[in-house]
């Protein structure tokens, strides 16, 4: 195939590589079976890459981007002063914290900025006052690498008519960015209540009882041992903290040892992936029962957002880590919402692992660390929630490497 037809359809993933001061960033958005007549504007961005790949024949095609060429480029006349007064409802100002995010829609009077518009700014700085927001994309500075891999063609003989069109690019690069620059206001997270739950009894009580149910759908849960699989080397030894019947490990990876510590004895019996497991509460005993330097790697699958002291957790792991060892941590936009952390539920999805990010950093224990996000592919019909939810549920993913 030399050229697209636009009776064609096309699936491919979006990968966008950036990174700040800190950290590196990988965000991945799924394209499945998109429509060429609806969706590809002539000379676009998309439209020119999906060129490239067919001229070179290949399935990959990665280009560089300028800061500014597919966002509006960074304009310092956009961070801008905000009386108390152009806030509603009134208490909304607040709640505002410097370094964080919140939806437009809280603003009044801005030209283009209407009640209910979730496109986010970052406040900057706060008085009692007054706020300067940022109205900047969050990628607006960082240069970008873009790659379209996996690009697979679905040649049709007659052309889909009417439907809506899909600006790609656009819905890829919603939510990326949002996760970087927190080492500016470190505290930013550590707001009154922000570890409170709703359920403040001892964990104890509430995991006693057998919950043997998925906390993702099939999709996501295949993106999530995919992304370990890229990340683990075999043969080595896994802690899998706060783990449970499952530990989304992928098959084909055979390990020496995969230590899992959860809350549920019988879950963890149930758990073929592991060698041995342990039964702890890491909130009310965070240290670790193993000697320094232990096991090759950690993981820690959809829990998180549970922890009332993450930072010293993420030590103690640290410590029973080989330097070099890498320490991952994933997490999704369902949880049980009696014992989540409240900072957790105030946050936006790419927010939430710059918050991960920032215990990281705050332990002191940890390099390179980086940010990755999954997002774009299809439910699968048989889930419980096809089709109201059609795209299956995001993954996201924070590591590092124990210095």
């Amino acid at each position: 195939m030399n050229r697209y037809a636009f009776s064609d359809q096309v699936s491919f993933s979006i990968v966008i590589a950036w990174s700040d001061d800190f950290e590196a960033h990988m965000d991945h958005y799924h394209v499945d079976r998109m429509n060429c007549w609806r969706d590809l504007e002539p000379d676009s961005f998309l439209s020119r890459a999906l060129e490239q790949a067919l001229e070179s024949q290949n399935e990959t095609v990665t280009c560089r981007i300028d800061p500014g060429q597919l966002v509006r480029p960074w304009d310092p006349a956009k961070q801008i002063p905000l009386s108390r007064s152009r806030f509603q409802p009134a208490a909304a100002f607040d709640t505002l914290v410097p370094g964080r995010f919140y939806p437009q829609g809280l603003i009044t009077g801005l030209p283009g900025v209407f009640k209910g518009n979730t496109t986010p700014f970052r406040c900057l700085e706060k008085n009692a006052r007054t706020v300067v927001a940022d109205l900047n994309h969050p990628l607006a500075r960082f240069p970008l690498t873009i790659t379209l891999k996996d690009i697979a063609w679905e040649v049709q003989t007659k052309a889909e008519r009417g439907g809506y069109c899909m600006d790609w690019i656009s819905a890829a690069l919603s939510g990326p960015g949002l996760q970087a620059g927190f080492s500016r206001w470190p505290e930013c997270f550590l707001t009154p209540r922000a570890f409170e739950r709703k359920d403040p009894e001892r964990d104890a009580v509430f995991y006693q009882a057998d919950r043997f149910v998925h906390h993702m759908d099939d999709q996501a849960r295949q993106v999530l041992s995919d992304w370990y699989g890229s990340l683990l080397s075999p043969g080595g030894k896994i802690l899998d903290l706060m783990a449970a019947w499952t530990s989304h490990l992928p098959n084909d990876l055979v390990f020496s040892e995969v230590h899992g510590l959860g809350m549920n004895a019988k879950e963890l019996a149930a758990n073929q992936c592991l060698t041995g497991y342990s039964v702890q509460d890491l909130n009310q005993n965070p240290v670790l029962a193993f000697p320094d330097h232990y096991f090759d790697a950690a993981v820690c699958s959809l829990s998180v957002e549970y922890l009332t002291d993450p930072v010293r957790v993420l030590a103690e792991t640290a410590r029973v880590v080989k330097p070099g060892g890498r320490v991952a941590i994933s997490f999704s936009n369902r949880w049980f919402p009696e014992k989540n952390i409240r900072i957790w539920e105030d946050l936006h999805d790419f927010e939430r692992m710059g918050l991960v990010l920032s215990w990281f950093r705050a332990s002191g224990r940890f390099e390179q660390m980086a940010a990755h996000s999954f997002r774009g592919y299809p439910r699968p019909v048989d889930d419980r929630y096809f089709p109201q939810l059609r795209l299956a549920d995001p993954v996201f993913g924070v590591t590092g490497i124990v210095a």
